[in-house]
């Protein structure tokens, strides 16, 4: 998860685990592009990720809601269902969705994931909002990008200082180093049952926009 290296993810997790915006209720998260071919993907490999048959999936949907189905998950756990939508809006040259949203439903709560390959420009791309019972926090995308907070006190919201990043939450190499070595402190967005769970999430949201039908988790068979 490239956002996991975020000083400004970790800070705004860390932050509505602790209690700071009151009880979590909502988790926004948009990722977005005009596409893997014009992100600069090779033929190569567009065209296994193009084939549904090959890469045993889909497009937009299992690419890109899964940051948005992890961050849920890792917020306010498992939802009690899953429903979504996704489509080819604008690439006709392709035969994959080339965006997808997945709504999550929780008995106090609910989460958005949503995906798209063909979206002009970065504005509202890979912003991540928390909405609390006291408190929202919006994360801007990107090194360098900033925390936010808004309250009933601060309605406009402010800058959240970020502390220092220990070394070990920098970036993925040094992060499996540290958890190998007996480090205590694990990444949430990297704990297998989070990342497990964010699966189950998508192949929950395939089947609902397949079978255009809410669909309960966990899944049964």
């Amino acid at each position: 998860w490239p956002f996991a290296w975020w000083p400004q993810m970790q800070h705004a997790i860390r932050l509505a685990q602790e209690g700071t915006i009151g009880r979590v209720w909502n988790v926004k998260y948009r990722a977005a592009h005009a596409g893997p071919k014009e992100l600069g993907c090779s033929d190569e490999f567009c065209e296994w990720l193009f084939d549904p048959q090959l890469n045993g999936s889909g497009g937009a949907l299992m690419d890109y809601c899964c940051y948005g189905a992890v961050l849920a998950r890792v917020l306010l756990g498992m939802p009690a269902s899953v429903a979504s939508l996704m489509g080819n809006f604008c690439k006709d040259s392709i035969s994959v969705e080339d965006n997808a949203l997945i709504a999550m439903k929780y008995p106090q709560g609910m989460a958005t994931a949503e995906a798209s390959w063909t979206q002009i420009g970065k504005l509202t791309s890979y912003t991540t909002a928390i909405y609390g019972t006291e408190g929202t926090l919006l994360v801007e995308p990107r090194d360098g990008g900033r925390l936010l907070l808004a309250t009933e006190t601060d309605p406009e919201g402010s800058p959240v200082e970020l502390p220092e990043q220990p070394l070990h939450l920098r970036d993925s190499a040094a992060h499996f180093l540290h958890v190998i070595s007996g480090g205590e402190d694990q990444m949430p967005l990297c704990e297998a049952e989070a990342c497990r769970d964010a699966q189950e999430i998508l192949e929950a949201g395939l089947a609902a926009s397949r079978d255009g039908r809410e669909v309960g988790l966990p899944i049964t068979t």
